[in-house]
């Protein structure tokens, strides 16, 4: 019996526009129907002690102490094309430049379509005067 880890990625860091603070979001894309435990990505950043999910999804879950995202319910594009949510970066208080107040951390999360319904056709065989 083998075991294997599939990871998706497509990550990419935006800042937004605000009249008073950047607030960062990160976006990921992964195939609908992925699996369960499939890892798409970690929002890991220096000096965070731990990370606190809010509005997140059934389909994904957090690792709060390291940040990675996992798959927690194969996603269906056909259901949901698009996921969104905040997570809470906690500082190290004892780091002098660190934050003293939780930084939100905007997730998004895309959903690619995958070609998983087949054609169907009621007649099986066509001829010229069925067209």
């Amino acid at each position: 019996m083998s075991s294997s880890l599939r990871v998706f990625w497509g990550l990419s860091l935006v800042w937004g526009l605000s009249l008073t603070a950047p607030q960062p979001s990160v976006q990921f894309t992964v195939p609908e129907n992925t699996p369960v435990g499939t890892i798409i990505g970690s929002i890991n950043r220096p000096g965070v002690l731990s990370y606190s999910q809010s509005g997140f999804s059934s389909h994904f879950d957090i690792d709060i102490d390291k940040g990675i995202i996992t798959v927690t319910k194969s996603p269906d594009r056909e259901v949901q094309d698009r996921y969104t949510m905040t997570v809470l970066l906690i500082f190290d208080p004892k780091e002098p430049s660190a934050p003293k107040e939780p930084t939100p951390l905007h997730v998004t999360i895309s959903i690619l379509d995958i070609n998983d319904h087949s054609p169907s056709f009621p007649q099986k065989n066509h001829g010229l005067g069925d067209i």
